[in-house]
């Protein structure tokens, strides 16, 4: 949606997350195990002198520890890890202080197999994928007065991900894709009078892409590139009670970077109207842009010399109206209209290339900044709140979204599923003071997206999956479906607490897919389809 002026660098949307305190008065242990993993936690004070507390979660896949012992899942190694902390210190003269960090690793290891054992393709390689992320910063938040917030920020975040395959000649191709990103943030927030409220911010980021490819055959090669920019985003907001039943939430973006010199200034405006005590009637507007993905700015420097790329833009339209019911529970519609503009298309060529619908590398090799795009629709979401031991939550769409490459033709975005819907509902049963019985489920159900058709002559000869691009996205996927279903106990005793659990992913196991491509063992085009169903047994043990 149109979102508030703090928020940059985003077309689709903004997600705000911050990791929660650790009990600051006594000491808590959480241990579970599952056939995903193990996971540990802990939290407390760090003394009885103080308000200071921490906050750390551990998990270790159980596929790795079966990788250990020598078991494999469909041939392949798999194991990942990961580790979270909050630290927070609270002062009484200089504000509040928070630590907090995550740290994650992945890896996927497959070995080929012998030429007689082959069934796919896939059988003649050995593949191997790792995965590492890091992402930790300190805050610190003080109050001047009843009317003065100061919030400040500072953060690193990063990734490493490699992918290596050699055949059975030992001919390798290997890939590598790094980000790093240090921020800096600060706001100061004042609170004018009990109707006014100004808010004055900046968020100033260094953010480095690096992407290298090493292939072996049939001589060595290397390529690499490298992005290197401040991305430096100042704003402001400012809200007001124009009368007693409406609100106006009005501020200004503006977004700069310095890797091309290009910038951006987004204004930003809603109202909310209180029609009556049950409902409300909302309208917003922003202007967003986002920077290009990192590939995009590789492709136009290595080919036209240029790096004059500028961002992608949009314009937001948002009407909504909440309507109070009982039993806390309320009803939601929306109407959201988005015209994007400034795409990356083809400069060279009159096609339907989009960066709109890029996932991975292109063969584009100039792009300038004259696409469109449109997305558009209506969204009702039913909310019933925990009352009497029950909860539901019901979402549902119906949007279209299509673009315009270089040609000016309108087409299918990949992405026009054209509906989602989204159920989840839960329901509680106490049996006594320390027993209680639980019921969840969720359903998704989206429609399918669009992807180009595979020329199977053309893959045949040059022995890869090559694709039929005057055919771009003409092809709808079927639906993808998938209910959830979860079942557990909890018995409670009064230091400590243990629940089992089954959830049972895909509970229907039905068949979604994932991907089709070219397999040049089989010599036809192969459909490879998501996991069917997933039963996950779990105890976990609270004291």
């Amino acid at each position: 949606g149109a979102f508030p002026a703090e928020y940059g660098n985003a077309l689709s949307g903004v997600m705000d997350m911050r990791l929660r305190k650790g009990n600051n008065e006594n000491h808590e242990f959480t241990a579970q195990a599952s056939v995903i993993g193990v996971d540990v936690a802990a939290e407390g004070p760090f003394s009885k002198k103080s308000k200071a507390s921490y906050l750390v979660n551990y998990r270790y896949s159980f596929t790795g520890l079966l990788g250990l012992m020598g078991v494999k899942f469909g041939d392949e190694d798999i194991k990942f890890q990961d580790l979270s902390f909050n630290f927070s210190f609270p002062t009484n003269k200089i504000g509040n202080f928070t630590a907090f960090g995550m740290v994650g690793q992945s890896n996927n290891d497959f070995i080929g197999k012998d030429k007689s054992l082959w069934t796919t393709e896939k059988d003649g390689f050995d593949i191997s994928f790792s995965n590492f992320m890091s992402a930790y910063g300190l805050t610190h938040q003080v109050n001047f007065g009843e009317k003065i917030l100061w919030r400040t920020v500072v953060a690193y975040s990063g990734y490493d991900a490699k992918r290596k395959q050699s055949d059975l000649l030992k001919n390798t191709f290997e890939n590598q894709s790094l980000k790093h990103k240090t921020t800096f943030t600060t706001s100061l927030t004042y609170k004018i009078n009990p109707t006014n409220t100004f808010k004055i911010g900046a968020f100033v980021t260094k953010q480095a892409d690096d992407f290298s490819d090493i292939v072996s055959f049939p001589n060595t090669s290397i390529i690499s590139n490298n992005i290197d920019g401040i991305i430096i985003q100042p704003y402001f907001n400012f809200q007001s009670v124009l009368a007693q039943k409406l609100t106006l939430n009005a501020g200004l973006h503006y977004q700069n970077y310095t890797y091309n010199n290009t910038n951006s200034v987004e204004p930003r405006i809603s109202f909310d109207f209180k029609l009556n005590p049950k409902n409300h009637l909302s309208f917003a507007y922003g202007l967003h842009s986002q920077l290009q993905l990192p590939q995009t700015y590789f492709i136009t420097q290595v080919f036209t010399k240029s790096m004059s790329l500028d961002f992608n833009k949009a314009h937001h339209f948002v009407l909504s109206n909440r309507h109070q019911l009982k039993n806390n529970s309320y009803l939601k519609t929306e109407l959201y209209y988005q015209k994007i503009f400034n795409v990356p298309v083809s400069f060279s060529n009159k096609n339907n290339f989009s960066a709109l619908n890029i996932t991975e590398y292109f063969d584009e090799s100039s792009l300038t900044n004259i696409g469109t795009g449109e997305n558009y629709g209506i969204e009702i979401t039913y909310q019933q709140y925990l009352e009497k031991g029950f909860y539901t939550l019901i979402n549902g769409t119906l949007y279209n979204s299509t673009y315009k490459g270089s040609d000016f033709v309108k087409r299918n975005t990949r992405f026009n599923g054209r509906h989602i819907f989204n159920l989840t509902v839960g329901k509680e049963f106490t049996k006594s003071k320390n027993r209680i019985y639980g019921l969840n489920a969720r359903i998704v159900w989206l429609g399918g997206f669009y992807e180009t058709p595979i020329n199977e002559a053309q893959s045949q000869i040059q022995q890869k999956t090559v694709y039929d691009t005057e055919k771009a996205f003409t092809i709808k996927q079927k639906d993808f479906f998938r209910p959830d279903l979860r079942v557990y106990f909890k018995k409670s005793k009064s230091k400590y607490s243990r629940t089992w659990s089954v959830d049972i992913q895909n509970v229907a196991n039905y068949q979604n897919v994932g991907f089709s491509y070219y397999d040049t063992f089989l010599k036809k085009i192969v459909v490879k389809n998501q996991l069917g169903l997933i039963p996950i047994l779990s105890y976990r043990w609270e004291f």
